[in-house]
């Protein structure tokens, strides 16, 4: 990701999640079009299906008692985003499961124009539980590190 944002030549930039196979066909629009026709700086999607389970026992309930204000995000965990090259180039990405919690943490405490959009139905491959205890625990770590507790 970083990689892609320094050679990046537009101020657009999208990201998508590697384990989504459906996506539709207008994905890329509906996350771009708030950044390039309404100046939002950075564009979070969510789509119709609950979270996983990293999102509903980890990020939402941290989140709940961590960040209060961000319950309003009902995807925090959605692999999908887009926002602004400057913007980007303005936080640190966690180079693990923790990288999309942090970029909206990092976002909401710039205090810039965030806006979440609907991208539609998804499916995700869903991971073993062995897999979800290194991805629970990077997410954990990314949200205590924007709180200044060390772990």
């Amino acid at each position: 990701m970083e990689a892609g944002i320094e050679q990046a030549q537009n101020e657009c930039i999208v990201f998508l999640d590697g384990d989504i196979s459906d996506y539709s066909d207008d994905v890329i629009y509906k996350l771009t079009e708030p950044i390039l026709e309404r100046n939002v700086d950075f564009v979070k999607a969510t789509f119709d299906r609950e979270g996983g389970r990293v999102t509903e026992l980890v990020a939402k309930p941290l989140l709940k008692l961590l960040f209060p204000d961000l319950q309003k995000y009902s995807q925090p965990l959605s692999g999908m985003v887009a926002g602004k090259k400057s913007v980007f180039q303005k936080i640190e990405l966690e180079k693990d499961y923790g990288v999309d919690i942090g970029i909206l943490l990092d976002m909401v405490k710039l205090n810039v124009n965030i806006e979440e959009v609907k991208i539609g139905k998804i499916k995700n491959v869903c991971k073993s539980w062995k897999a979800l205890e290194k991805m629970s625990t990077e997410v954990m770590r990314a949200i205590l590190k924007r709180t200044n507790i060390d772990v």
